[in-house]
């Protein structure tokens, strides 16, 4: 678009903030439908991984109940469920903020060369955090646990790690989920602020 002059026609009905938001929502949409799909072929693919591993066994193969029975939930079932929705709550959070300082970069690159330069430094950026998973699993309640839950660069990794290793307090979470759209509020205003002084 900038090498054929196209945004020049584009921005003439838009700012720059109302382009790469769109841009941004687009990239969301297809990033977790893709996200999605591959959950959804690794839930299928390892179902029937255990239904032909129990008929090679000789074994029967485990039924699905017909009928729905609350009293059949446990507490621990209920624990992991309340898991799931936290870490994909911070999943989708940390989703966005990388999203979006990745559109900051893009304002900046000239061509896709240096695009993937900057594409490699967010994927490093965003493992860097795994080189703190020994200190986060000893102490999961300590300081430097919850600076990197909280830390948007860090707590996409940190806080479902401690949500799934110990019993972290719902504010901590929610605020990790709030620091997290702020962060991409904040990217995607200064991704259009750069965008409009290198265009212009």
């Amino acid at each position: 678009e900038r090498q054929g002059r196209v945004l020049e026609v584009i921005l003439g009905a838009m700012t720059p903030l109302q382009l790469l938001t769109g841009k941004f929502i687009g990239i969301v949409i297809v990033g977790l439908l893709e996200t999605g799909a591959w959950l959804f072929w690794v839930r299928l693919f390892s179902s029937a991984g255990a239904q032909l591993a129990a008929l090679s066994g000789g074994g029967s193969v485990p039924e699905l109940p017909s009928t729905f029975d609350a009293s059949t939930i446990s507490l621990t079932g209920g624990a992991e469920l309340r898991a799931l929705i936290l870490s994909g709550l911070i999943f989708i959070g940390g989703y966005f903020a990388y999203v979006a300082m990745a559109a900051v970069f893009g304002a900046v690159t000239e061509n896709t060369r240096q695009a993937s330069r900057i594409s490699f430094l967010l994927t490093t950026v965003a493992m860097s955090p795994l080189v703190w998973m020994i200190n986060v699993l000893s102490a999961p309640e300590g300081a430097l646990a919850l600076f990197l839950s909280l830390f948007p660069l860090s707590s996409p990794v940190i806080m479902p790690l401690r949500i799934f290793t110990s019993d972290v307090p719902l504010w901590q979470v929610l605020l990790s989920f709030a620091l997290l759209i702020g962060w991409t509020a904040l990217m995607l205003w200064l991704s259009a602020r750069l965008f409009s002084v290198r265009l212009l």
